[in-house]
């Protein structure tokens, strides 16, 4: 087993670290400022949990999700097993003010802190609109405060081992998709700390995150005026301030992505029990993947109190989904491969997870 040194080699020092935060909260020897982690001590730990549980340490694909969506029938190659795909939205207009597109996470979440069915959610807030903040919500009145998109990357799941120091028994996170899978390896490595049963693990698109000199660059876009949010919808970067909204390319945003993510083969979460993005072409919808039976279970109450509706997913859309998917995949699998031919091996490439989007037609 290895710990906290060859983290740093492998992982921090070589450009791989997601910013999850995993490690952060969990070890006190790792800190982090903005978009920057560093281990400030040798903890001469050599059976680290941090090394073990963190997404860009050796991952097998294939018994992570075996683990924990085996018995999730049928698998799609670019956006994995998933039992329903739908489009979404919140009803209420109180628990959505504030949330992107359709405000289905913040709906899913406001339902299962409601239901009973987590005691507190571990989130990403944002006090300035732009710089992310991990969040402990433990008040189903505080959740509209992390609502909308986070595209700076953010170390939000520190604040999951601030839940189990606080006696908190039943979680829901929301993360990126690098994020679910430092979850998943956390149950797989720490289950007494993490456990699957109690855990509700709901994952959002990503296609990249960015620095922290995207923030930079929002200011001096805005100037004298005042940040309220910021959107990236398909093509465009939209800057909203008290002044009215300011659009650029999307390139302009997409310059201050994450080195880190050129690695990332997930595009949808597909290790979630549920995973949420943007519905394109349908302004005010979400895309809605339900994977498990938990996250059957919670959008089954969502629907029943009438706090989400849900329509047919269009299959013209659903292709869209999975060609963007499938472009991904294929970049990351390139340079997956090109870091494996330098000697360092993050998945197993022989997997025909992964040589199925290179030398074939995914169907």
């Amino acid at each position: 087993m290895k710990g906290g040194k060859e983290l740093k080699e492998e992982v921090q020092d070589k450009g791989f670290c997601t910013l999850c935060g995993l490690c952060v909260g969990r070890c006190p020897y790792i800190k982090s400022l903005e978009d920057k982690i560093a281990v400030v001590f040798p903890c001469g730990i050599e059976e680290g949990k941090c090394y073990a549980a963190c997404p860009r340490t050796f991952t097998d694909w294939d018994a992570v999700e075996g683990q924990f969506l085996g018995d999730v029938d049928g698998r799609d190659p670019l956006i994995g097993r998933y039992t329903q795909i739908w489009m979404a939205r919140g009803t209420n207009p109180e628990v959505t003010r504030g949330s992107q597109d359709g405000g289905t996470v913040t709906t899913l979440i406001s339902t299962a802190m409601a239901e009973g069915m987590i005691e507190g959610a571990v989130l990403t807030s944002a006090s300035d609109g732009l710089a992310p903040q991990a969040a402990l919500v433990t008040d189903a009145a505080d959740i509209g405060k992390a609502a909308g998109s986070k595209y700076i990357a953010a170390t939000s799941l520190q604040a999951l081992h601030q839940a189990r120091r606080s006696g908190l028994e039943s979680i829901g996170v929301v993360g990126r998709p690098c994020q679910v899978m430092g979850v998943r390896k956390y149950q797989a490595v720490v289950p007494e700390e993490c456990n699957k049963d109690r855990t509700l693990v709901i994952g959002l698109f990503c296609m990249w995150a960015l620095s922290y000199g995207f923030r930079d660059y929002v200011r001096q876009e805005a100037g004298d005026r005042q940040v309220l949010g910021v959107a990236i919808p398909k093509g465009e970067l939209q800057i909203k301030t008290t002044d009215g909204t300011i659009s650029k390319s999307v390139e302009e945003a997409k310059q201050f992505t994450r080195s880190a993510c050129n690695i990332c083969w997930d595009v949808t979460s597909e290790l979630a029990d549920i995973s949420v993005g943007a519905a394109e072409f349908a302004e005010g919808w979400n895309t809605l993947i339900v994977r498990t039976e938990r996250g059957w279970g919670l959008v089954g109450k969502a629907l029943k109190s009438g706090a989400l509706e849900i329509k047919e997913y269009p299959p013209a859309m659903l292709e869209e989904l999975r060609m963007a998917a499938l472009g991904k995949k294929r970049r990351v699998v390139a340079e997956l491969t090109r870091i494996q031919n330098e000697g360092t091996s993050i998945v197993d490439l022989s997997s025909p997870r992964f040589r199925s989007v290179v030398e074939e037609e995914v169907n």
